[in-house]
């Protein structure tokens, strides 16, 4: 198992115009991959508060630091630029980033110019989709990957560049889950019974969803996970059904 870090940029998440879908995509992604996503923070694009932010994810020394948005070429993209101040470190003309963006683009501005400037000592990574390359840092023995805010830009560059990079790397794993959904027992009562089966399976997070009453019954979703175990799903879901349907509970098809 891994450890991971998500931080996105953008005033536009923090005011509420636009919703955060990179770091759900994000998360389940590094999830699936067997990593252990520990924190996310979103923050504006601000120098100082990209350098903060980084700051306290790189003293959390995660294997993967994944930074996303700020990397376009107006005046308002300024990941790169937070985290060259956070490292002291200077922004530089990358020939290789230039001629990754000089393949997408027929004229060069001040604008695209800005995009090939990266901090120095990082590499860039190739967009397929759009025209910002992604830039991969070494941090210590933390590997920081700065990629674009738009959705389909990330995803690009993080399956082709990133997953890459992970596979040769990192001690990738699995992620078994299994789901349920319970009816007549009501949160309170579900509790304890989660709780016991976790005492048991420590390998295995249950996580209860309530969703309402149905036909003045409680209503839960359950969702079994774990990155190492996938028998003890099955047999953390065996012992839930048994509890549930004891306790006067229903399981219903899903």
């Amino acid at each position: 198992m891994f450890t991971a870090e998500v931080l996105s940029i953008g005033n536009e998440l923090l005011i509420g115009q636009t919703t955060n879908t990179n770091l759900t995509w994000l998360s389940d992604q590094l999830t699936r991959l067997g990593g252990f996503v520990r924190r996310a923070i979103t923050v504006r694009d601000e120098i100082i508060e990209i350098s903060e932010a980084l700051t306290l994810a790189i003293q959390h020394h995660p294997n993967i630091l994944i930074v996303s948005g700020g990397l376009g070429p107006t005046f308002d993209d300024k990941t790169l630029q937070g985290i060259a101040y956070n490292q002291g470190l200077c922004l530089r003309l990358n020939n290789r980033a230039l001629n990754l963006i000089r393949a997408k683009v027929k004229e060069l501005n001040a604008g695209r110019l800005k995009m090939a400037h990266i901090p120095e000592g990082s590499q860039p990574l190739r967009n397929l989709v759009g025209t910002a390359p992604g830039v991969h840092i070494i941090v210590g023995k933390v590997h920081l990957f700065a990629l674009p805010g738009v959705p389909s830009e990330m995803r690009s560059i993080f399956k082709h560049s990133v997953i890459r990079f992970m596979r040769r790397t990192l001690p990738l794993g699995s992620l078994y889950e299994a789901y349920m959904l319970s009816l007549g027992i009501p949160e309170s009562k579900m509790a304890p019974i989660i709780y016991e089966a976790m005492n048991r399976f420590p390998e295995v997070y249950i996580k209860s969803h309530p969703l309402g009453i149905e036909e003045g019954r409680p209503k839960i979703n359950l969702h079994l996970t774990s990155q190492t175990n996938s028998k003890q799903v099955r047999d953390v879901k065996a012992v839930l059904i048994s509890k549930i349907r004891r306790s006067g509970g229903v399981i219903a098809a899903r």
